[in-house]
């Protein structure tokens, strides 16, 4: 389920996210501007805290998918770049989704390319 992709000269690996991504997604989180984090949250938010990023790393793969773009520094270090979060009603007829792009890298496709990802999750059979 992994997958590479080229996003204007630099490489991206889409993937599902994994529990040990709590820190990685602490710190995308804590780099988007306030108005990209009310759009992925729905209200205004200031911060988020530590046991939301640790519950939204822990997916509950019957009905949900997170899958994240992660890029990696020219330091060798892996950082988050966006991430998709759908999660299916229970009858599996509608899903809901969340998706945030780091706001520097916004308009570059990833937005796009993330909700594609979630598009063919949502239209994987059971």
């Amino acid at each position: 389920m992994d997958e590479l992709i080229n996003l204007d000269g630099m490489d991206v690996l889409l993937r599902p996210m994994r529990a040990d991504d709590a820190p990685l997604h602490q710190e995308f989180i804590a780099r988007l501007k306030p108005d990209d984090l009310r759009f992925r949250f729905g209200s205004r938010v200031n911060e988020v805290p530590h046991s939301q990023v640790h519950r939204m790393t822990r997916v509950h793969h019957e009905r949900e998918a997170t899958f994240v773009a992660i890029m990696r520094a020219a330091t060798g270090s892996c950082k988050i770049a966006g991430e998709v979060r759908v999660h299916e009603d229970i009858d599996g007829a509608r899903a809901e989704f969340a998706i945030a792009v780091r706001s520097d890298l916004q308009r570059q496709r990833l937005g796009r390319i993330l909700l594609q990802k979630a598009i063919a999750f949502c239209r994987e059979p059971v």
